[in-house]
């Protein structure tokens, strides 16, 4: 599934209408050397390229697109997932209280 999947999905489950934003971390600092290790698990990123983030518009869904992802600070354990490719927290809410001011500057 990709990021389009993702949020068809909440739609079709929640209906038209109440999803009106998709907060979507893109960005190009993963490591290779990660990219490999997840491939080599059988884990695909998602990475939604312009067609995708479209295709998310036309759900009636505005895509915000950020680079989120968290710096990693190297090796770690993957079966306890600290190796997993996380958002930023620091990024993620300023991300999401940008959002919840621009609503509020709306109403």
């Amino acid at each position: 599934m990709g990021v389009y999947d993702h949020v068809r999905q909440l739609v079709d489950l929640l209906g038209p209408g109440v999803v009106d934003h998709a907060l979507i971390s893109r960005g190009d600092r993963i490591d290779p050397a990660v990219r490999t290790a997840y491939a080599a698990a059988g884990l695909h990123l998602l990475e939604p390229d312009d067609d995708e983030l479209d295709r998310v518009h036309r759900l009636g869904v505005q895509p915000l697109v950020r680079d989120l992802l968290e710096v990693g600070s190297g090796p770690r354990e993957l079966w306890n997932k600290l190796d997993t490719i996380r958002s930023d927290p620091e990024l993620l809410g300023l991300a999401l209280w940008k959002i919840a001011l621009d609503q509020g500057n709306r109403s």
